[in-house]
């Protein structure tokens, strides 16, 4: 099976990423659209020709542990899930998990819904590390899977995201057609059929030392000034 940066190489080659200058934590996109949170994202209200993407919450935190179906470690799960024995389950590729209590995030929800050609190709980068994703609705009915769609709904919606979701829908996760997900770092390539929504958790940001394990250019600027009170050594950080 081909290496999850392979894809995301292959990818890149035959489609330009569109910078977004990191519009609500994204840094570019490729065949997806940054939007503004919507009303609702329920079947039928809101159809596009490719996929769009927006921030949920930014730089949440929860009082208790959500469930997630992948923990966000690189991966190329293809189909999502598989028939084993008889029984559908998730594809082992993915590996189950939980966003701790009191761990700051960002959440993106990821939708489409076709308003013609139904089959997609996208790309998504990330600002920080993507630390779970959600990808299956408890329409589907299967026991066996942790982590659905209307968990994140119920938290993203606690913490003040005012999106419709849908509820009930089986095929409103990618369970129900040919989907692929690959994830590397803080990049998400997704590839599916018809009407379909993942969502994607990535690292919050700490007030003090910025994107939690994502060092960035402003924060390194910020130790430097307090490296100059002789409170970081920057420079020797650098040159390790």
């Amino acid at each position: 099976m081909p290496s999850t940066r392979s894809l995301l190489f292959l990818v890149c080659v035959f489609a330009t990423p569109a910078p977004v200058f990191a519009a609500f934590g994204i840094t570019s996109t490729t065949n997806a659209t940054v939007i503004d949170a919507p009303a609702s994202v329920a079947p039928g209200a809101l159809k596009t020709s490719t996929p769009v993407v927006f921030q949920e919450v930014s730089n949440g935190v929860l009082s208790y542990d959500l469930a997630t179906n992948h923990d966000g470690s690189s991966v190329v799960a293809a189909p999502t899930i598989i028939n084993s024995g008889g029984s559908l389950i998730a594809n082992p590729a993915l590996v189950p998990s939980v966003i701790e209590s009191g761990t700051a995030f960002n959440s993106y929800m990821v939708h489409f819904d076709p308003t013609c050609y139904p089959f997609y190709v996208c790309t998504i980068e990330f600002e920080t590390d993507i630390i779970g994703v959600q990808l299956f609705s408890d329409g589907l009915g299967l026991a066996s899977i942790d982590g659905t769609l209307e968990e994140g709904d119920a938290a993203v919606t606690e913490l003040g995201s005012t999106t419709e979701y849908p509820t009930g829908v089986s095929e409103r996760g990618v369970e129900a057609d040919l989907f692929m997900i690959a994830t590397e770092g803080n990049k998400l390539l997704l590839a599916g059929i018809g009407f379909d929504q993942i969502r994607v958790f990535t690292a919050g940001y700490d007030a003090v030392i910025g994107p939690q394990g994502v060092p960035e250019l402003t924060t390194v600027v910020g130790w430097t000034i307090l490296a100059g009170l002789g409170l970081v050594a920057y420079r020797r950080n650098a040159n390790k």
